[in-house]
């Protein structure tokens, strides 16, 4: 029957073929075999749904499964054998049989570098310190320089923690993957860190909406910015957008973790990805996928959207200034704009792929990194390190702390002695 894998333990069931082109409208048209074990079978690209007395064919698109439900106890599983037949297997449990539920998921890592995977560790090790000092760098000089205790650096800040926290999320499992092959994950530690993923990047595009209209006050309405982006407001944003960002994905999430996982545990990915871990479910999720790429779209674009129109506003205003000023604008926005637009088309394209399928692992994970790695990365080094105060501040407060150290190793030099 094909390449298959073991789906429920000690489960036993019938094997049938029948043509793609017929519907299962009697029990003729099944030419019954019988079979071992529950199987479940290898990927289905089709997306088809055929009914009959007997039930609903579900052709599940870029999945690991199709179902034939019969009834709200019995589904048939099934795989494309050539072009012209299927083969279904149906689970025949009994009530008191206890089903095989997947108890940790497997990470694949970046299958297509694994001779490669020390140089790999080593460039990615490296991009995630700088990911890491570049943003602490930030959230320490703002803490100490009162200058810097303004909404826009109040901003930046959240900015940096959230850079942080993805990065954290994801990547020293993906380094526990390539360099020591701990390709295990619990099956709760694999949603909480898809949760996180989710609820951080939700909050993200939050702030980056909540960024880019600080900006757009600051530079449309100078003389009343400090009326109207006050203390007040900037802590109302700013809990609004985490709260809002924690909660967003919780619904998706629910639905994912309520489903049955009782097939391959094998996740063709680097970490926890949402329509990846539920397309390993063990019945039709068809519409979950499509119901949270919606949501995606919309999480995703709308903010995009936002931002695209605060900027392209302040562009045509300072065109109208002297020209110093109209330069100065015009560059800090365009290198804001690249930024942003990098981000947001990269999660574009992350969705979008999955739900073509037209897109090899490997290249998604790019993508993946792109998004959660070179992005924090950038992010200081555009919004905060190119900024002048910031330059001030770190001239000042790091020259100290270098003095202050070279003091303190002399003073013990001088007590060794």
């Amino acid at each position: 029957m094909g390449d298959t894998r073991r789906c429920c333990r000690g489960t036993w069931g019938f094997g049938a073929f029948i043509p793609m082109n017929k519907k299962a409208s009697s029990p003729s048209d099944l030419e019954v075999q019988s079979v071992g074990p529950c199987s479940f079978f290898r990927k289905v690209r089709r997306k088809k749904v055929t009914k009959g007395p007997h039930g609903l064919l579900h052709h599940q698109r870029n999945t690991n499964k199709a179902c034939l439900q019969l009834d709200p106890v019995k589904h048939l599983q099934l795989d494309t054998l050539d072009g012209r037949s299927i083969c279904l297997a149906l689970n025949m449990r009994a009530p008191n049989e206890t089903e095989h539920v997947v108890q940790e998921f497997l990470l694949a890592g970046i299958p297509g570098l694994q001779a490669h995977q020390n140089l790999l560790f080593i460039a990615f090790l490296l991009v995630y310190l700088g990911v890491m000092v570049g943003n602490l760098l930030i959230l320490y000089l703002v803490f100490l320089d009162r200058r810097l205790h303004t909404p826009m650096y109040f901003f930046l800040c959240n900015l940096a923690f959230l850079d942080i926290l993805i990065t954290t999320t994801i990547f020293p499992k993906m380094f526990a993957v390539i360099l020591l092959e701990d390709r295990i994950i619990s099956f709760y530690g694999c949603f909480l860190q898809m949760y996180l993923i989710l609820a951080v990047g939700s909050t993200e595009n939050l702030i980056l909406i909540v960024m880019a209209y600080d900006r757009y006050v600051a530079i449309m309405k100078p003389l009343h910015y400090h009326l109207i982006i006050n203390g007040k407001l900037c802590v109302f944003l700013t809990v609004g957008a985490w709260v809002l960002g924690y909660l967003a994905p919780f619904v998706p999430l629910v639905d994912a973790i309520l489903l049955s996982y009782c097939g391959p545990n094998n996740i063709e990915y680097c970490y926890c990805d949402y329509p990846t871990v539920v397309s390993l479910a063990c019945a039709d999720v068809t519409n979950i996928i499509n119901t949270a790429f919606i949501f995606a779209m919309s999480v995703i674009n709308i903010p995009l959207v936002l931002i695209i129109v605060s900027y392209l506003k302040i562009i045509l205003n300072v065109y109208f200034m002297n020209p110093e000023d109209c330069r100065k604008a015009f560059s800090t926005c365009s290198t804001h704009l690249i930024v942003v637009l990098t981000y947001y088309f990269s999660l574009d394209l992350l969705y979008i792929t999955f739900m073509i399928g037209n897109i090899s692992a490997d290249n998604r994970i790019i993508i993946g990194v792109i998004i959660y790695l070179l992005t924090p990365l950038l992010n200081p080094i555009i919004y905060s390190l190119r900024n002048k105060q910031i330059k001030q501040a770190a001239k000042k407060y790091l020259d100290l702390s270098l003095r202050t150290n070279i003091f303190a190793i002399n003073s013990f030099r001088a007590d060794v002695d």
